[in-house]
């Protein structure tokens, strides 16, 4: 079952209906409160992040859906997309939290961007070496980007409302 894709079709639909969804509430969730997050280098950073986490199921999910590829093929593209989230989380970590409500410096910190982005090419891996998991490993990260990113963008929006510039 963890190696044939055309199994998880629904839930790849699931998943990305679901992250479509979240992604475009976040997207509205920034733009109301635009002036906060141009405050600060570590807000945008941190709402790209958030933003990361809810893209990322998406972009997943539209793999999975992709018709007659490979396990092969598709774990390349796992792996491959892995590779850039975390890349693109590590460039998003470079400011530092200083003077921040004690709420956004725990959920920072509590984030596990690196290991949502190490169990992507981990699943990816299993794919094209078709054993180790297959695509249980991509929902886990699912399951936790989802969990981790709703959690980062409920702060942002819970923080910008009470600190909004007036």
């Amino acid at each position: 079952m963890e190696f044939h894709i055309e199994a998880w079709s629904s839930y790849g639909v699931a998943v990305c209906s679901s992250s479509a969804a979240l992604t475009g509430l976040l997207f509205v969730a920034v733009s109301v409160n635009s002036a906060w997050f141009s405050l600060s280098k570590a807000h945008r950073d941190r709402a790209g992040q958030a933003l990361l986490l809810l893209v990322l199921p998406l972009v997943t999910a539209i793999l999975l859906l992709i018709p007659g590829q490979t396990t092969t093929s598709l774990g390349i593209e796992i792996v491959a997309f892995g590779a850039l989230v975390g890349r693109l989380f590590l460039m998003l970590d470079s400011e530092a939290l200083t003077g921040e409500p004690e709420a956004f410096v725990i959920v920072d910190r509590l984030s596990p961007r690196l290991l949502i982005a190490a169990a992507l090419i981990a699943g990816g891996a299993s794919l094209i070496a078709k054993r180790y998991g297959g695509l249980y490993w991509l929902a886990g990260a699912h399951v936790a980007s989802l969990l981790f990113g709703l959690l980062n963008a409920w702060v942002f929006v819970l923080l910008a409302g009470a600190q909004r510039p007036k």
